[in-house]
């Protein structure tokens, strides 16, 4: 069974980008990307300092114009941390254009020196290299002593350093050069990188262009999968290091929520990514379920890619420096190993992907790219103009139609209110979702009815009008869902005291007569059972399903649905259903997006592999 969370999946923001037509020309040489960016932490899950291990080791460095410049490197034993510099550091001697001129020169000074420094000198990047020492909160007071003998432990402090060793020349020995010493005070992005406290290097790049990259070691042992760590501050302490990730971590100080805290960005090859977003999207199953899932498995993996090219291409994350995001507003992605210890690779879904390697969906020559899929239909798939916007266009491979093999495998929910409770739930969900930014929100007041304005043709409520005693408000689409928290937009109410009156007529006009309207009221508690559900014929052609509702404890409202995820696209279930009955991956495809062929393409080559 496919879990809870793929029902929430593709959310609006990301709708409106992936709804257009692409504009490019397809050819014969379209590649797909070797490897994609997942925004681990960002906005409200960014983080105040970054912790990494690996159980192999590894090195930290930089990406610096897109090239990776491994600098240091740490064992298993060993915390990489990562935390924000606002602070002062002492900047010695002149700027290289070069990592590996600054290394140089430090090597120099910590050989000549005579001396030991309390705080290691370590690189800087500040548009140039410089040699950098010392950490103050404060800017420091620099004297005019100038420091020569290299025994003083505040030498440093000088406003010249020089080499306390006489160096060799072709003229005998001579004294070392000296440097002018200068307070520097860090950009406001700038980050450091440290172990035990010791910093590794420093970043206080104006232009906020360059990312701390941390990469494990890879042994050469195929068994051994290189990992990182991250830490993980929700969790309690002996289980804060569970959450593991293939690739590398590449990190970045941003502005989030007004504050600026770290963006986590895991790069990764796109293949791997998928190994975790199948098996969280479309359960692997056992071992021994292989032969009648993996069919299913096959297109979930194809689909997959085919959305992850697509968000490499649109660049809705560039921002975050990333291609897509780790949650349902994309697709799930828990890395390789869940942060509450589960595993997030198993061998059905990677098999999958493995077998669908570069694979992914066309139509009329361009990639597809007005492809969902959803947990359970519910028994019939839905357009998507029902779902998130009544606007725009869509090929014709975007479908309503019967899901006869979604029935196979049911889901049926039941959410129980009362009508305080419904009133309190309805009142608060429109206040949330009109609040502007001075504080001011729509106030329905006391509600009186519960109006089912539409439904489409698979069966979902897509306009409910709630009558409220100060306003009335108009619930369209999928907040037909949201305000209830439910499963889906598959629903019907069942209330005690519902009323049907198939039509009133007065005259030629439809209208509500007086007898219907007190009817409404609660004066009298006439009920017509028809075919289907209660509603009422009114002036504009409507069939509503009205619904009274009392601010009252006594009454009850029940809410039973069907499916479950909004109903776009291809259904899980019934993909699982029909690869059980021996369907394969192309009829599956052909099923539920007809039209839309598979096609493998080649991988570009990233030669900053991380």
């Amino acid at each position: 069974m496919a879990r809870k969370a793929t029902s929430f999946i593709l959310c609006i923001a990301l709708i409106t980008g992936i709804m257009l037509y692409p504009t490019h020309a397809e050819s014969l040489e379209y590649n797909i990307p070797e490897y994609i960016r997942v925004a681990l932490k960002y906005e409200g899950t960014a983080l105040d300092f970054v912790y990494v291990r690996s159980d192999t080791g590894g090195t930290v460095g930089i990406v610096l114009d897109n090239n990776h410049i491994e600098m240091n490197i740490f064992s298993a034993s060993d915390t990489v941390e990562v935390v924000s510099d606002s602070n002062y550091h002492l900047i010695i001697g002149e700027e290289f254009d070069t990592y590996d001129e600054v290394k140089a020169f430090i090597e120099v000074l910590e050989e000549h020196a005579g001396y030991d420094f309390s705080i290691p000198l370590f690189p800087l990047y500040k548009g140039k290299w410089v040699a950098a020492a010392s950490i103050y909160t404060d800017e420091p007071v620099m004297e005019e002593t100038t420091a020569d003998n290299g025994i003083d432990e505040y030498a440093i402090l000088y406003e010249t350093f020089a080499l306390a060793d006489l160096i060799d020349t072709p003229e005998g020995k001579e004294e070392g050069p000296s440097w002018p010493v200068i307070p520097y005070k860090t950009e406001r992005f700038a980050m450091r990188a440290e172990i035990e406290g010791t910093p590794l290097f420093a970043v206080s790049d104006p232009a906020n262009a360059v990312s701390v990259r941390v990469k494990p070691q890879d042994t050469g042992n195929p068994n051994v999968v290189p990992l990182l760590r991250l830490y993980e501050l929700s969790q309690p302490e002996h289980l804060r290091f569970r959450s593991r990730y293939r690739g590398v971590f590449d990190l970045h100080r941003q502005e989030m929520q007004k504050k600026d805290r770290f963006v986590v960005v895991n790069k990764l090859k796109l293949e791997e990514y998928l190994y975790s977003v199948v098996h969280m999207e479309m359960s692997a199953g056992y071992d021994h379920q292989y032969n009648e899932r993996i069919e299913a498995l096959k297109v979930q993996a194809i689909v997959a890619r085919s959305f992850a090219v697509k968000m490499v291409e649109l660049k809705s994350y560039q921002k975050y420096r990333a291609d897509i995001e780790n949650t349902t507003n994309t697709q799930v992605y828990p890395g390789y190993t869940h942060v509450n210890g589960n595993q997030g690779e198993w061998n059905n879904t990677n098999s999958a992907v493995d077998q669908t390697r570069g694979q992914v969906l066309m139509y009329d020559g361009k990639l597809a790219v007005n492809i969902y899929y959803h947990s359970n239909s519910g028994g019939y798939t839905e357009h998507p103009i029902y779902v998130w916007y009544r606007g725009g266009s869509y090929p014709p491979y975007v479908v309503s139609k019967p899901d006869p093999y979604t029935e196979l495998a049911p889901r049926v929910w039941t959410n129980t209110f009362t009508g305080k409770s419904i009133q309190q739930t309805i009142r608060n969900y429109v206040a949330d979702i009109t609040r502007t930014s001075d504080g001011s929100y729509t106030d329905i007041g006391n509600i009186k009815y519960i109006n089912v304005v539409e439904r489409s043709t698979a069966g979902r409520t897509t306009e409910t009008l709630i009558e409220g005693t100060n306003a009335s408000f108009v619930l369209r689409n999928e907040q037909n869902r949201w305000v209830y928290s439910l499963m889906g937009n598959m629903y019907n109410y069942e209330v005690d005291d519902k009323i049907r009156i198939v039509e009133q007529r007065d005259g030629d006009k439809k209208f509500l007569s007086e007898r219907a309207r007190k009817v409404f009221e609660g004066e009298y508690f006439t009920k017509e059972y028809l075919a289907d559900k209660y509603g009422v014929v009114t002036e504009n052609g409507h069939v509503y399903e009205r619904i009274k509702v009392y601010d009252s404890d006594n009454q009850t409202i029940i809410v039973n649905g069907r499916g479950s995820g909004h109903g776009v696209g291809m259904s899980q279930h019934g993909a699982l259903q029909m690869s059980k009955l021996g369907l394969t991956s192309e009829e599956i495809i052909n099923f539920y997006f007809p039209g839309v062929q598979i096609s493998k393409r080649k991988q570009e080559i990233d030669i900053n592999e991380g």
